[in-house]
């Protein structure tokens, strides 16, 4: 499965913390006079990981999933799929919600690099045009389709413009989904047969509000009932916000209650994923194909003492999977640190598309072992927040000035907070937070960053 716990082989270096240090200092300087420099070291691969065989051009299909946990993928499509496939094992979202960590995959940057930070809840609009995939793509030759079920994902917004055409099915279950792609396909053999394609199908399930058949639901059975309709968007809402004025008791029967929910909608969604897989594979459409299958964020159930997502960048919310498929293809765990920036290089590498200017993701095989990689929430409900993370270390940073440092290798849910532990890998860590916090700055809108010193 997905979910294996198996880490980045390289070495954590936060074995060994010294005292607490104060003050502004030259933390650069500090690094690379301890041996440790600050900048990532040379890639460890000598060439890209993905390797068709064949001449181009390829199809490409994309399959991007709402809300899916990476703990929650050892579901049996799912499963089967990574056995075939090369899997990104150590996979970040650079945002903890739909348009923003969409945005970075269709673009190949960061929000911060484009010049747009999108607000949650937000259907926002860039002040300037942005060329995004379906664009470079029809400009290739492709043919390009969008079907999705997400109203980010859409022509409502910048993600779902530049595709020759656009199919919105706002929340619709995975099965209708399915359906109208491979429509699209049928629509794409028979008025442009000659062209690769590009098709890009996003699903919403397994996001709330909670509507899997009640076949799936059998994990109810011994429950409690609880007063709120979790197949009813505004009772999730109110749920939400009741939660904290609970009993223990009642908060534990909650937490039951949505882990059958949520475990019920990612069954039923790998059963349609595993018939959409299947009507593919009759049809021929994966004979010469490059499947490209990740989640956009991931869900919180109050591990860090919220709900749902678009709250904090801690790994329920923001690390992610992601796995390439094709024919052929050698299956393999990718170990190293990847993030949503990577996939439009690595499929543009692998296709032999030439990639524009302005790519901040790296070709799969070609980043640093050692490489920054750095999230952010911008939210009109709470203080924007930006982590980094580097060799096994992360440091998140709130606007507000609160911050907090995880050792990822023994705390890899980010329980334990040693900020105040300090040596040359965490300064250098602190280092790469400021360079971010003040290009992410002038792109939010309200409060500037407070105590941004160490």
């Amino acid at each position: 499965s997905f979910q294996e716990d198996m880490h980045t082989p390289t070495t954590s270096l936060l074995l060994m913390l010294t005292a607490c240090s104060t003050g502004g200092e030259d933390v650069g300087t500090e690094a690379t006079e301890a041996g440790l420099p600050c900048e990532p070291s040379p890639p460890d691969a000598a060439a890209p990981v993905i390797d068709l065989d064949g001449e181009h051009p390829w199809n490409v299909l994309v399959i991007s999933i709402d809300t899916l946990r990476v703990d929650h993928t050892d579901s049996p499509f799912l499963t089967e799929l990574a056995a075939e496939s090369v899997v990104l094992q150590d996979f970040r979202s650079c945002s903890n919600w739909t348009y923003a960590s969409m945005l970075c995959y269709f673009s190949g940057r960061t929000n911060v690099a484009l010049g747009f930070v999108p607000i949650p809840g937000l259907l926002q609009e860039p002040g300037e045009p942005i060329d995004l995939a379906p664009m470079w793509f029809a400009n290739a030759g492709y043919a390009t389709r969008l079907v999705s079920a997400s109203p980010y994902v859409s022509e409502e917004t910048l993600l779902g413009q530049g595709f020759d055409s656009a199919e919105q099915l706002t929340r619709r279950p995975a099965a209708s989904v399915s359906a109208n792609a491979l429509s699209a396909l049928d629509d794409l053999e028979r008025h442009q047969p000659d062209d690769p394609w590009y098709l890009h199908v996003h699903y919403t399930d397994p996001h709330d509000p909670y509507t899997a058949p009640e076949s799936y639901l059998d994990g109810l059975e011994g429950l409690d009932p609880i007063e709120w309709d979790l197949s009813d968007a505004a009772q999730v809402s109110d749920l939400a916000e009741a939660y904290e004025d609970r009993e223990p008791g009642e908060q534990e029967l909650i937490r039951q209650h949505l882990a059958v929910q949520y475990q019920a909608e990612v069954a039923y969604l790998d059963d349609e994923l595993a018939r959409f897989w299947t009507d593919l594979q009759e049809r021929g459409a994966l004979e010469k194909t490059l499947v490209l299958l990740f989640s956009d964020h991931g869900e919180q159930f109050w591990e860090h003492g919220d709900f749902r997502h678009a709250k904090s960048l801690h790994p329920g919310e923001s690390d992610a999977f992601a796995a390439f498929w094709w024919a052929g293809a050698e299956p393999q765990r990718w170990m190293l640190p990847t993030e949503q920036q990577d996939l439009l290089p690595t499929l543009f590498d692998a296709l032999d598309i030439v990639a524009p200017e302005g790519f901040t993701g790296s070709v799969l095989g070609l980043a640093p072992p050692d490489r920054y990689r750095t999230s952010l929430l911008a939210s009109t409900t709470r203080s924007p927040t930006i982590s980094v993370d580097r060799n096994q270390l992360r440091l998140h940073y709130t606007w507000d000035g609160s911050r907090q440092l995880y050792d990822l290798q023994s705390d890899a849910n980010e329980q334990s907070d040693v900020y105040g532990s300090w040596n040359s890998a965490t300064s250098c860590l602190w280092d790469q937070l400021q360079h971010e916090v003040n290009a992410a700055a002038p792109w939010i809108d309200g409060t500037e960053p407070m105590h941004l010193v160490r």
